[in-house]
């Protein structure tokens, strides 16, 4: 067992060197952003899908008001006619209506506060998106202020011969 341990960990290190040696921070950094481009497309249409159900909702519940009042000046007009069946039945039309809205009420803030939130998080996406851009424009000059003999050892190998010199035709413009 401690064999194929030994021999795991060193196969785990060596992969891990030349994952090392192959990454390159403004890369790393634009396929950072580019998966970030994908999650705001994502978000964005989440938060225009829960704004559609929020104003479905509001229309619902604007709707059901606008049907209580018909009802209760139906009901009125019925009363003052005489007609007590046209009364009643306005009147129970107006009692279902009522319950009707109250659970359109409870839905439409449920909804409300949902898109609250996704507007939220939209947002936090778009600074953390804005804060990696920002980052990005920032590494160049990061690499102009580190020293040469540094820059030299931090370049991935294949810039370096075998004997230790730059080839020209390989270097990063």
């Amino acid at each position: 067992m401690g064999i194929l341990k030994r021999v795991r960990d060193i196969t785990m290190a060596t992969i891990n060197e030349v994952l090392d040696q192959i990454e390159v921070p403004v890369t790393m950094l634009n396929q950072f952003l580019r998966d970030i481009e994908e999650e705001l497309s994502n978000a964005q249409t989440a938060v225009a899908y829960q704004i559609a159900a929020e104003q479905r909702w509001s229309r619902l519940v604007e709707e059901m008001e606008h049907r209580i009042a018909k009802r209760t000046r139906q009901a009125q007009l019925a009363v003052n006619a005489g007609d007590d069946t046209i009364a009643r039945r306005a009147f129970a039309d107006k009692q279902i209506c009522e319950a009707k809205i109250e659970e359109y009420r409870a839905q439409y803030e449920a909804v409300k506060n949902q898109t609250g939130v996704l507007r939220q998080q939209l947002q936090e996406l778009k600074d953390k998106y804005e804060e990696m851009r920002n980052k990005k424009l920032l590494i160049p000059n990061v690499l102009n202020r580190i020293p040469i003999p540094i820059r030299i050892i931090m370049m991935p190998n294949k810039y370096v011969n075998t004997r230790g010199f730059f080839t020209i035709s390989h270097l990063p413009v």
